[in-house]
C-alpha cells in the first residue's frame, strides 16, 4: 500500500469517524431538546397545580367565612323568632285578659 493509499486511508477513516461523532452529538442534541421540553411541560403542570391549590384554598376560606355569615344570620333569625313569639304570646294573653274582663 502506497503513502497516498494509507493516506486516503487514514482521512476516509477520520471521515467516517467524524460523522459517527456528529451523528452522536445530534442525537445528543435531541435527547437534551426533549428532555429540556419535558422539564419545560413539567413545571407548567406544577404552576397549574399550585395556582389550583391557591385557588382551593381561596374558595375555602371564603366558605369559611360564608359559614361564618350563615351561622351568624341563623342566630339573628332565631333571636327574632324568640321575640316574635314572645310578642305573640303577650298579644294573646292581651286578647283573652281583655275577653275575661269584657265578660266579667
Amino acid at each position: 500500500m502506497s503513502a497516498n493509499e494509507r493516506l486516503d486511508a487514514t482521512i476516509t477513516r477520520v471521515s467516517t469517524i467524524s460523522d459517527e461523532i456528529t451523528s452522536m452529538i445530534d442525537e445528543q442534541a435531541q435527547a437534551i431538546n426533549e428532555i429540556t421540553r419535558a422539564v419545560t411541560e413539567a413545571a407548567g403542570r406544577s404552576e397549574d397545580v399550585s395556582s389550583n391549590i391557591a385557588e382551593v384554598s381561596l374558595s375555602a376560606g371564603n366558605i369559611g367565612g360564608s359559614m361564618s355569615d350563615v351561622r351568624q344570620l341563623a342566630g339573628d333569625v332565631f333571636t327574632l323568632t324568640e321575640t316574635l313569639s314572645n310578642k305573640i304570646d303577650s298579644f294573646l294573653e292581651a286578647i283573652r285578659r281583655d275577653s275575661h274582663e269584657n265578660h266579667a
